[in-house]
Order: C-alpha cells, then structure tokens, then sequence
C-alpha cells in the first residue's frame, strides 16, 4: 500500500452486545517497534503520513476494545509512505571519504531547536549508525542498521535522516579535466586489496613536483578527499605518457602503492598534451567507513523563511550527490541582487541556465533536472555583482 500526504484509513468494527468500541491504530517500520499514534478511534483515522519517516516496510495494525475483551487485527498489506522532502538541511561531512549522500529533511518545523548534532557510523556486522545531540550531550538515536536511502530513521526533533551508501570503486565517467584542452586519457587502478578511497587531482603547474625518487615531474597530486599532497612514484615519463603509483598509508600506518595512474595521449587522433594551469580528477567512489562522521544544526528550515535574510552569499552543496536525475541548489542572498545560476560542463561548455533574475534577499532553491544529460561531473556557477562561487556536481546514471 502505497501512501503520501493525508490518507484516510477506514474499517468496520462492530460488538456482540453493542458495546461501545475503542480502536487504537497501531503501527511499526525497520526502525521502530509497535507504537500508537492514534487511538480512541471510532471507524475511520486521517493520516498525516508526510510527519512520518519514508519507510519501504511500513505494518498497520487495529486494537478493538470494549473495555473487557481485545482484538488485533492486521493490515493485510505493508505500507511504503514515500513523501516529497521540501525543506531539507545542509550537512558538514566533517571527516572521512565516504561519497554517500546524507540528507535530513524537516518534517515538523515546530520541533526546530537550533541543536548541534553529530552523525557516527559503525561497521560491525553491518554498517550501523548513531546520531548524538551534542547541544545536549545525548544520545537520540542508537545503533541503528543501515538499509537504504527509501527507509529513513524515525522521525527526531521534528527530524529525519536519509543514507544512500556509494559502492566502492574507481568512476571513469566521473573523472575527467576539470581546466585546460588537454585530450590525453586517463585510468586508474587499484594496486592493493584495499585500497586507500579518495578522489586525487592531478595539477599540472609551472614548478611541478619530485617524486619519492627526487623525479622531477610537471604536476602535482593531491588527495582532495583529505585535502593533502599526496607521494608518488613515477615509473614511465615521456612525451605521449605519464605512468606513477600513489602511497598511502594503511589502517595500521603502513605505506604501500594503492593507486596506479596512467595519463596517456590518444592513438588516434592529434595529442593535445597537458600543460600549466591542467587539472585532472579522478573520482574514486567511497563506501561509508569508520571514521566518517557528519555534523549538521536542526535549523527552523521553512519557518518564516521569507522574513529570514542571512548576512552573507552562500552556494551551499547541492543534494542529493550524486544525483539521478534531479538534485536540488541552495543558496542564500543577503540582500536584493540580480541573481545567475549556470551549470557547465567540464570543457566549460553552457549546459543550462537555472537562475537568469533579480532575487530577493533571504533563502532560495532550485531544481536541477538532468534526465537528458550523460553522466559526469557537472561545474554550477552562481553569480551576482559582489559575489561568484563554483561547486562540482555528480550525475550517475
């Protein structure tokens, strides 16, 4: 049984000596057990399902009562409640790599407390969470099992949580040069078991860098992920091909190649090489581990949000990302301004055009819908007179 927004429930129920009956509807998911949420019920219960969690395996049951005898009866059917999130809140991935998306979506705005909280994962015999108050130093929700992003987490100060887990692995469709012309393509390998997940940038710069072996080579790599220079090897340096390993450390501080890179020119057409100012990033995709952890503020999301004007420009992440095939822009204008939105490809080429008006100060949104576009890693550029700021986006289909 599918359900969103207000749904009526109905049911007949009726008693030997015409006793008067109490119902009680209960109901349960994943993460929670029978609870009530409603009760002295007569033969017919709206439901405002959009103040519950999105959950895939929803069970309704009735409790008749006259006062001396009970009944329980089972809704034949599971329920999945799939409502829209408007007014979701921005999350700060504070550490870690993970690419999975984490999204809290307001459901109750009056619940809003301007509380800090903070999200930890655990991987034991599955991948396990907890979200902690840190306003409160409190624990609201415990040792919860990962299952995917249609279940959310019941619902929290006016709160719930959705997770869609990335699966681990190197994304050529994802990577790509991020500046410059350069036509030479690109592949990375893992070279271990386990290998170190980050996303790395190759820079090529005028003064370049040395390897572990004191080679001088024309760029830099940078573990982007974990915002270091990262060492390397180089074992091939030509004029059609650059061959190195990337060192990380493992878990128990030992270093070892984890990643192979290979940048070569192509075999079948004229080679545009890589030159000062090129940027090469190649997207490793990262399943959720132990050390990421996610921060975020219940903030009154949706409440008066025509009278609040923040005090400073912001493009905020869009989300979800990665997305398929519509993610959502956030940003936020201190005052009246005449606003652009537009998002690129990485050649630098216009995709399309979002926002092209005057806006009002305070918060705004749009939507990005990219069913027609491939994927990839997609630049969106805001633009006003005293401000401009580019974020990267993730399209996989």
């Amino acid at each position: 049984m599918y359900l969103s927004g207000d749904e009526e429930i109905n049911w007949s129920v009726s008693d030997p000596e015409n006793d008067d009956v109490s119902v009680t509807l209960e109901y349960k998911t994943k993460y929670e057990d029978w609870h009530v949420i409603a009760d002295n019920l007569e033969n017919a219960f709206i439901w405002e399902t959009n103040y519950f969690a999105n959950t895939t395996d929803g069970v309704l049951r009735l409790r008749a009562s006259d006062g001396f005898n009970e009944t329980v009866a089972m809704l034949p059917h599971h329920i999945y409640i799939s409502n829209q999130r408007d007014d979701l809140i921005c999350v700060d991935h504070i550490n870690g790599a993970s690419n999975a998306n984490v999204s809290l979506a307001t459901v109750d705005p009056n619940l809003c407390n301007q509380h800090q909280y903070e999200i930890r994962f655990y991987l034991t015999d599955s991948l396990r969470f907890s979200v902690y108050d840190l306003t409160n130093n409190q624990t609201v929700l415990e040792n919860l099992v990962y299952y995917d992003n249609l279940n959310e987490t019941p619902v929290f100060d006016g709160l719930t949580i959705s997770i869609e887990n990335s699966s681990f692995g190197y994304k050529n469709a994802l990577s790509g040069w991020i500046t410059g012309n350069s036509n030479w393509t690109y592949d990375l390998t893992e070279n271990v078991t386990y290998p170190f997940p980050s996303c790395y940038e190759v820079r090529f710069t005028s003064s370049g860098s040395v390897d572990t072996n004191g080679v001088q080579v024309p760029f830099e790599v940078w573990n982007i992920s974990y915002g270091y220079q990262s060492d390397f090897i180089i074992v091939v340096q030509n004029e059609t091909m650059y061959y190195f390993g990337i060192y990380e450390e493992d878990q128990l501080g030992v270093e070892d190649i984890h990643w192979a890179v290979v940048i070569k020119a192509p075999s079948d057409t004229v080679s545009v090489p890589p030159v000062t100012g090129d940027i090469l990033y190649l997207h490793v995709n990262s399943s959720i581990n132990d050390d990421d952890v996610y921060q975020f503020t219940n903030q009154f999301v949706g409440v008066d949000r025509e009278r609040y004007v923040p005090s400073d420009f912001q493009l905020y992440q869009n989300y979800p990302n990665p997305f398929n095939p519509s993610t959502t822009i956030n940003f936020e204008l201190p005052k009246p301004a005449f606003t652009e939105i537009t998002v690129y490809d990485l050649a630098g080429r216009l995709v399309e055009k979002l926002v092209n008006e005057r806006k009002s100060g305070g918060k705004h949104k749009i939507i990005w819908n990219a069913h027609n576009m491939p994927s990839g890693i997609y630049l969106y550029q805001i633009k006003t007179k005293d401000f401009t700021k580019v974020n990267k986006c993730v399209l996989l289909k």
